[in-house]
């Protein structure tokens, strides 16, 4: 091992990684407590979900829901890729970067629609890589997109990843005519209990309201700040660079690595379009475009033996102080 990459191979290989972050998103939590009234004004337009967590959640406990749920949320990254062996060795690094990215973007530390959508969305993702070339995929597909239906109960938008979910299910050999059925099942099937709690506590807008929202859309680029254009800039970087590294390295990874690395490819391509449209949604969308980006940055540090790797993780260091530095600034002014 070179000189130039051990600092980014002990940092990410180190058992106290882990430890590190939760400290680091401790610290970088903390200081936000006082200012949660000014990160909610940043919230998404009127998504019912959204308003109803305004309404009955106090503003100290939204922080600490969110910071729970991310907690959450970051060990199932591990668990993610401990299933799927899209690193290749079993490490922390995903968890260790998705922990300092949801810490340095403050204006999504307290609870969203988009968190609780999260919540689903992993598990959506994990049901349908295990239908990779299963004969039988129609189960696995059925539950992936049944928590896709489900997280469109809180951020209706989600509902825009049915198709690149099929376009997962032909790369993962698992697209038929049965699965397909079981997918439009899927989506369905939580919808079909909501009708039938709405219809019976005649309060038929728990139905319809998420459904009218699914065709909600603002002006183009309506809702862009400094504040989010910072930190859409650095995702988007750290995703390209990840990318760049995929592309020019796939043949080392195993075919059935490769087509889960290009489904997480392009969910997080469908993310950065969708938030770059519609910067309205940034902090709903930010949570699940942060944990797909967590996954395919983690895939290029810990693979790559290069300076261009070493220079791009202590830059991606640099940039989520910077960020939180710049977003704690923007609040004390505000």
């Amino acid at each position: 091992m070179t000189t130039h990459n051990r600092f980014r191979n002990k940092v990410l290989a180190s058992k106290a990684t882990l430890f590190v972050a939760i400290c680091a998103c401790l610290l970088m939590w903390a200081p936000t407590m006082p200012f949660v009234e000014a990160i909610q004004s940043e919230a998404t337009p009127d998504l019912f979900f959204g308003r109803w967590l305004q309404e009955h959640v106090k503003p100290s406990w939204s922080v600490l829901m969110a910071l729970v749920l991310y907690a959450f949320i970051g060990f199932l990254l591990t668990a993610f890729n401990n299933a799927f062996n899209i690193i290749r060795v079993k490490i922390s690094a995903p968890t260790f970067i998705y922990f300092l990215l949801v810490s340095a973007i403050v204006f999504i530390h307290y609870i969203t629609p988009g968190d609780v959508a999260s919540i689903a969305f992993i598990w959506a993702v994990y049901f349908l890589c295990k239908s990779y070339e299963n004969e039988n995929a129609s189960p696995n597909v059925f539950y992936a997109f049944m928590f896709l239906g489900l997280g469109s109960f809180f951020f209706p938008h989600l509902i825009y990843l049915v198709p690149v979910f099929w376009v997962g299910m032909f790369d993962f050999k698992s697209l038929n005519i049965r699965s397909f059925f079981a997918s439009l099942l899927g989506v369905i099937f939580p919808y079909l209990f909501l009708a039938t709690f709405a219809s019976a506590t005649g309060r038929m807008e728990y139905l319809l309201t998420p459904v009218t929202e699914m065709a909600e859309f603002y002006p183009l680029f309506e809702g862009i700040t400094p504040e989010r254009a910072v930190a859409f800039l650095l995702m988007t970087l750290l995703a390209a660079c990840s990318m760049l590294h995929y592309w020019h390295t796939e043949y080392e990874d195993k075919v059935k690595t490769r087509n889960y690395i290009k489904f997480l490819i392009l969910l997080a391509f469908v993310c950065l379009l969708f938030v770059s449209l519609q910067p309205i949604f940034f902090v709903d969308v930010m949570p699940i475009l942060i944990m797909v980006t967590s996954i395919l940055a983690a895939h290029y540090f810990v693979l790559t033996d290069t300076r261009r790797a070493n220079i791009v993780f202590i830059g991606f260091l640099i940039g989520v102080v910077a960020l939180f530095a710049a977003n704690m600034v923007y609040l004390a002014k505000a």
